[in-house]
């Protein structure tokens, strides 16, 4: 019966040192790859040069101030947004569409109904991005 016991220990002494030495050898190929793949990836990202975003469209509505209150039916909208665009203002009575000059400035006469009128201001450019504006402005009629 000794013979058995020392035999088993033997056997599950041996089995423990093959486990350990497996677990060893996983986890230094994982270390490996780890450092192979981190540095993969910083090389790439080191040499890589900085990209300029392009600017951003912009639209200015100049005025009437949204939520402005006008006492005549007619009223002259002004903007200014990048220059050569295309702008198409859209109110409740009326549809414009205009163009910007050299500075990017633009204008258009409108007619307001009785009330609240929503105005929609669009602007396109030569790339054909887009840029939206809406106001409201308030005619009261005496």
């Amino acid at each position: 019966m000794r013979k058995e016991v020392i035999i088993a220990i033997i056997l599950g002494f041996a089995l423990g040192l093959v486990i350990t030495f497996g677990v060893w050898t996983a986890n230094k190929a994982l270390k490996d790859k780890d450092s192979q793949s981190t540095a993969e990836e910083v090389s790439p990202i080191s040499q890589t040069t900085p990209t300029i975003s392009p600017a951003v469209f912009s639209l200015s509505i100049l005025s009437p101030e949204d939520q402005s209150v006008q006492d005549k039916n007619k009223i002259t909208l002004t903007g200014t947004t990048e220059p050569g665009s295309q702008v198409i203002i859209i109110s409740q009575l009326e549809e414009d569409i205009v163009e910007t000059d050299a500075s990017g400035k633009f204008s258009s006469n409108l007619t307001l109904d009785t009330g609240t009128n929503q105005i929609t201001v669009t602007a396109v450019n030569q790339d054909g991005d887009e840029a939206t504006k809406n106001i409201d402005v308030v005619y009261l009629a005496q």
